[in-house]
């Protein structure tokens, strides 16, 4: 990163600022550095900038301040080009800031040295978080209840604590993850009964997950429609209160079911948890914290049932009505018990409860219960508040997370078989369920945390777009260049060959890493590391298309350089990745040959050893299509049935050396390899056209025209050579009783076919009407439209009437007349 020139600078412009009281003992260069950034915008040389009412923000005193003038011409007089590469230092006004310049080949050896040699975390080696003293913090995971399907919200909580979790550690903080999970109470008690209920029933101890949700919700809708349920329940989470050892002991098994459940779905977005605590394992202290509440006068239970919060006599907010299966003052009475155990176990500095903006009105009033409760460290608590994805379908509302992480799994097979051509047997369940789950959680990231979007798996699992997918083969393309290339480099190479604009563009951007990762911590929105990560991956697609790895030998300075920008970028997109947390990289779960062949598939690279061999002749990947294709016909009708054509094209004579050899002589036929071979000037083209269904180009919009009377696209084509043979060839080969006397249609129809062609006529090359007016076509045109007059002696309207009958309508001359002078005018201009 741009670190090396941040420090710099600092170093450079604190011993000018002020005229008589140094500033070297006040301030830290660390404080001026970390307001340096990279211009993001084009220029042609890399610049960084100062600005300059931050800097005067953060001095101790700026009476004697010089101003920004003074400092810039004081540091242009100690010389330029600088050794450290500054070769001019100006002022800008909008903002007001010192603009330093750096040689373009200077900044591209340090940021490519400084990220391929260094891998320790960026709150090391960045200037931007040496001020950040380290701390211990606490991420608390919005979980299910016990018997609570995995919600979307609940995907959501989880994938952003991972986000807080690893951009903390980036700042140097030590971090712990910790899951609350309710566990105990009537609901518990409830979910049990019914278990037991329909366990005797079934007499089948094995029950899978989607049982196990709906034998909850059950249990909960038979709660409060079945007074006899009610009691028994009742009954049930009193003995379990009293420590019955037979009902704990299989809760305890139920409960092991649930979590296992749950288990497998944070391990598959990637979360673990440091510390769990279950209520179950509290109940006693629980109780104990809910009898304070009500003895300090905290919470208040109303004659109506309702629970009053007494904290603030202005709110409206604060009276909740309870819930007879989980009352509110229990959920409250948890709560606090918990944070006060985090606090004794962790010591924490700082904690997060990740959780939906819907809880907010909850913890707006716990953190202040827990103030009067006597605690003095609630103000080191805070709610992240996530908005809930609200534009689902009714089909979907109420479905859990595993089913949308299904769904998109069979979308991503499909997508790899049916986008990118690639053999189902390539396609591991592994691979599939990456790339999904990487899919659905950066389309959820790419949004603020405060804002709903539209639930659409068009965006979500798209390879042309920004999603999660394109990233992924965008580091397997890059960790397959790496590998495939027969050149070892070493982080001394020389980087001046890195001419090219592309190359540079890339570098400046790479050095903007550690900003944006400072920026997305300080907000702890994961958009903005994101939005940072697809302007790489843009990056990299201009420069790869511009830095071929195909050169000749006696250039293997110029390949070890870019293979050098190339690990760069890798590395780069490897570390966002990690800090944002996506789901495993290819490498390390041994994707990376299918990932890198879906990678050059879709980005049409043209590198060797990474895509299809294409040169002339069968290509593997036509008859990989093929055979997919076959495949597919063959699981719906019979086999398919295919016409080949075989046609010449010609191609333009130019000999090209590929970087092993000489191509575009002619090499089929002949059975020789030489260079006395005549260049090739034609090609063979072989196409396969599927016979399995019919095909019209006949649309809606050609027969329901009457709403596009204006398309002349559609009027080319209804009234064109093509209709006419199609007339023709129904009225007299296949003789169909529907195409009498369809000739003077279709003669009509090659008259307005050629009347296009006449007026669209551009390109002197041209035969026929196609050709343009001039003077040598003027007799042949005016004869052509001499004939129009016989029109209306051949071609009549059919239309019928009220009475079903027939009449005959002459075509409208001036229709006719029209034509005629406008194709008049052609010809005499």
């Amino acid at each position: 990163m741009a670190s090396f020139f941040r420090w710099r600078i600092a170093n450079k412009v604190i011993p000018l600022l002020s005229e008589s009281a140094p500033f070297e003992k006040c301030i830290n260069p660390s404080a001026i550095s970390s307001f340096v950034r990279v211009n993001k915008f084009k220029s042609e040389q890399p610049q960084l900038f100062l600005p300059w009412k931050p800097l005067t923000n953060a001095l101790p005193e700026i009476n004697s301040l010089r101003s920004p003038n003074e400092v810039v011409k004081l540091l242009r007089n100690q010389g330029l080009p600088t050794a450290e590469g500054f070769v001019d230092i100006a002022l800008c006004q909008q903002p007001l800031s010192v603009v330093f310049t750096v040689d373009k080949y200077v900044f591209s050896k340090i940021i490519l040295t400084d990220i391929c040699a260094n891998d320790e975390i960026i709150a090391k080696s960045s200037c931007l978080f040496q001020d950040i003293s380290p701390k211990k913090v606490l991420i608390e995971c919005w979980s299910p209840k016990i018997g609570e399907i995995f919600k979307m919200s609940h995907f959501k909580s989880g994938i952003h604590s991972n986000f807080i979790a690893n951009i903390n550690k980036v700042a140097g903080h030590d971090v712990i993850k910790i899951a609350h999970i309710g566990d105990w109470g009537l609901e518990s008690a409830a979910t049990l009964l019914k278990f037991h209920e329909l366990n005797e029933k079934e007499h089948s101890d094995d029950v899978k997950a989607d049982q196990l949700f709906k034998i909850s919700r059950s249990a909960k809708l038979q709660f409060e429609n079945d007074i006899n349920f009610k009691n028994n329940v009742k009954s049930y989470f009193e003995k379990m209160r009293k420590d019955d050892k037979d009902l704990v002991s299989e809760w305890n098994g139920l409960k092991d079911l649930y979590m296992k459940h749950y288990t497998s779905i944070y391990e598959k977005i990637g979360l673990t948890f440091d510390d769990t605590l279950f209520d179950s394992s509290y109940s006693a202290e629980i109780e104990e914290t809910c009898k304070v509440l009500l003895e300090k006068n905290l919470v208040t239970i109303l004659d109506d049932g309702k629970v009053k919060i007494n904290i603030d006599a202005e709110r409206t907010e604060n009276i909740f009505s309870d819930n007879e299966m989980d009352p509110f003052i229990n959920r409250l009475g948890r709560s606090i018990f918990a944070a006060s155990h985090w606090r004794k176990k962790h010591n924490f500095d700082i904690m997060y409860y990740v959780a939906p903006t819907s809880e907010n009105n909850f913890f707006s009033l716990l953190f202040p219960v827990i103030k009067k409760f006597g605690i003095e460290w609630s103000n080191t608590l805070h709610h992240i508040k996530l908005k809930n994805i609200s534009h689902f379908d009714k089909k979907r509302k109420n479905k859990g997370a595993e089913f949308f992480m299904n769904q998109a799994k069979q979308f991503t097979i499909d997508m790899l078989k049916k986008d990118l051509h690639m053999p189902e047997e390539e396609i591991t369940n592994e691979m599939a369920e990456v790339l999904s789950i990487t899919s659905l959680i950066v389309n959820d990231m790419m949004h603020k945390r405060s804002t709903d979007y539209d639930f659409s798996w068009k965006d979500i699992l798209s390879l042309s777009k920004k999603s999660g997918a394109s990233l992924q083969f965008c580091h397997a393309g890059l960790k397959g260049l790496q590998e495939d290339s027969e050149f070892i480099f070493k982080v001394e190479i020389d980087t001046s060959p890195l001419t090219e604009n592309v190359a540079h563009n890339l570098i400046k951007h790479l050095s903007r890493f550690d900003e944006e990762v400072y920026s997305s911590y300080l907000t702890l929105e994961p958009r903005i590391l994101l939005e940072y990560l697809f302007s790489l991956w843009y990056y990299i697609d201009k420069a790869t298309n511009v830095l071929k790895l195909d050169i000749k030998d006696d250039r293997l300075i110029v390949i070890k350089a870019r293979l050098m920008l190339l690990e760069a970028a890798r590395k780069t997109l490897q570390r966002g990745k990690k800090r944002k947390y996506y789901i495993g990289d290819f490498q390390e779960k041994d994707m990376t040959s299918p990932a890198k062949a879906c990678y050059v598939l879709n980005m049409a690279k043209n590198y060797k050893k990474t895509v299809e061999d294409y040169s002339p002749g069968f290509t593997k990947a036509a008859l990989n299509v093929l055979k997919i294709k076959a495949d597919e016909a063959g699981k719906k009708t019979s086999a398919p049935v295919c016409g080949l054509i075989i046609d010449e094209m010609l191609i333009r004579k130019h000999i090209e050396r590929d970087g092993h050899k000489f191509c575009d002589y002619v090499d089929y036929g002949t059975g020789l390899d030489s260079d006395e071979l005549p260049e090739a000037k034609e090609a063979l083209v072989f196409m396969l056209t599927g016979k399995h269904r019919s095909s019209t180009k006949l649309r809606r919009a050609h027969i329901e025209w009457h709403r596009r009377e204006m398309k002349v696209r559609l009027a080319a084509q209804t009234l064109s050579n093509s209709v006419a043979d199609a007339l023709e060839y129904c009225e007299k080969d296949l003789k169909h009783p529907g195409f009498q006397d369809a000739e003077a249609t279709a003669k009509c129809l090659r008259f307005f076919n050629d009347i296009f062609d006449l007026f669209n006529s551009r390109n002197l090359l041209e035969r026929g009407f196609k050709r343009p007016p001039s003077l040598n076509t003027q007799a042949e045109f005016s004869v052509f439209m001499e004939k129009r007059e016989s029109l209306n002696d051949d071609v009549n309207l059919e239309e019928e009437d009220g009475d079903d009958n027939i009449r005959e309508i002459l075509l409208n001359p001036y229709v006719c007349d029209v034509s005629s002078h406008i194709a008049g005018f052609v010809i005499r201009k």
